[in-house]
């Protein structure tokens, strides 16, 4: 078996089972580098290939060979007359027998060695490619995607057909006194209908359709006691009603118009 090693996408090899656990014991191999042999769908740790002996693991026992027995109890043939010319034949029958077994072991040879060329040389095992990691992103694990955030409201619980009027009533009464036009503390201006139109461009402020990825709706929806709640607390005309906060979130979720 040729095994072949592939550390940070470096490939080596092939080499034989025992030159492999010789590099293991020698720490020149880990138990973490990657192996492929002839027979595999891809690649595998080394500590997975059959026949590997990892430093510190018991060495697995060799199987002893069965001993063939001569058997008990058989009659012994009698004894027979020497006879020359009958030894004369069977020294005869006995040389033409190891020609033949000679003859048959030099076929055999020639046939093994043609197998093992074809084998290790002619055909080269298709390797599967690894993907070599960039550098400082070896280790640098994928995050899983962030879940959809679950609406704050039922569709038929929403208030139908508002209207850009009524969120802008609501604008001006309870954000335009911090959020206006030339603010010195912030850059959202919600008491004009253009400032209204650039959060809507900017896209993260109001997300048409999706309220729940605007961050005027997170914001409006916090608890009173947080201090990213909108309105603040203590300043302008108190926080909003939940009412209020349905008309906001429905104005995003039906396309937040300006007409």
């Amino acid at each position: 078996m040729q095994i072949y090693i592939n550390r940070d996408g470096q490939q080596f090899g092939p080499f034989t089972l025992e030159q492999v656990n010789d590099a293991l014991a020698a720490g020149q191999l880990l138990a973490t580098d990657l192996a492929f042999y002839e027979g595999l769908q891809q690649w595998v740790p080394l500590s997975q290939v059959q026949g590997v002996i990892l430093p510190g693991a018991p060495a697995q026992e060799a199987i002893p060979a069965q001993l063939v027995s001569a058997g008990t109890g058989a009659e012994t043939e009698p004894a027979t007359a020497y006879d020359p010319a009958a030894d004369v034949s069977d020294a005869a029958k006995a040389g033409d027998k190891q020609k033949y077994i000679l003859y048959g072991g030099i076929g055999l040879g020639v046939v093994i060695v043609g197998f093992l060329l074809w084998h290790f040389v002619l055909s080269e095992p298709t390797i599967p490619p690894i993907d070599k990691p960039n550098k400082g992103e070896a280790n640098k694990a994928t995050p899983p995607p962030t879940p959809e955030p679950e609406p704050l409201y039922k569709e038929e619980d929403l208030p139908k057909d508002v209207t850009f009027q009524n969120v802008r009533d609501i604008f001006v009464a309870k954000c335009a006194d911090c959020h206006k036009k030339d603010s010195k503390t912030t850059d959202l201006d919600l008491g004009t209908i253009e400032g209204v139109q650039a959060a809507i461009n900017a896209g993260s402020v109001v997300a048409k359709m999706q309220p729940m990825k605007s961050d005027l709706v997170t914001r409006i929806e916090l608890s009173e006691e947080d201090d990213d709640v909108m309105p603040p607390k203590g300043k302008g005309k108190g926080p909003l009603t939940d009412e209020e906060k349905k008309i906001i979130y429905a104005w995003v979720y039906q396309g937040a118009k300006t007409e």
